[in-house]
């Protein structure tokens, strides 16, 4: 399912823009200008993003959260990216979830992932989705190349990324 933004998006050529962007359930989004002459922050929707913009050889996916939203972008990740044989996952609570485990074990090989930052530092597409409570990494974990989805900071005062990852 595309939302009316995706498909906007999805029909840009280089150099267009457009305006009125809304977030979750309509709610606005909050957009940052970056100095262009420092880095390159781009900001997409999730399966355009891996499709367009992940590079196509990622073989280890790391996911916080296990609930719904982190099991469909999880899918969608494993459906987008034929390469991704390895699942490393944070769960809330720090303890397994076999139910996350058994529904990606015929794709790949999930893992319970006991050290944050080594599990981003090891990876190649990093998803959040979480409720959002605060930083779930340390910044310098996150090695160049790396594509992030991140989808649980969808509301004012939520926040995933760590301070200084995106400056």
């Amino acid at each position: 399912v595309l939302f009316r933004s995706s498909i906007e998006i999805n029909r840009m050529q280089i150099g267009d823009a457009f305006t009125g962007i809304a977030g979750p359930l309509g709610q606005p989004s909050e957009l940052h200008r970056y100095d262009p002459k420092k880095q390159t922050v781009v900001f997409t929707a999730g399966g355009l993003g891996l499709q367009h913009l992940a590079r196509p050889d990622c073989r280890r996916l790391c996911v916080f959260g296990t609930g719904v939203q982190a099991r469909i972008q999880t899918s969608f990740a494993l459906r987008l990216m034929p390469s991704l044989d390895e699942l490393r996952y944070v769960s809330v609570d720090g303890a397994p979830d076999p139910a996350f485990e058994a529904q990606f074990a015929p794709r790949c090989r999930p893992q319970l992932a006991t050290d944050r930052d080594a599990a981003v530092a090891a990876s190649d597409l990093v998803i959040t989705a979480t409720p959002g409570a605060g930083p779930l990494f340390s910044a310098s974990a996150v090695q160049p190349g790396t594509h992030l989805n991140c989808v649980g900071a969808d509301t004012q005062g939520k926040r995933e990324l760590p301070p200084g990852l995106l400056e």
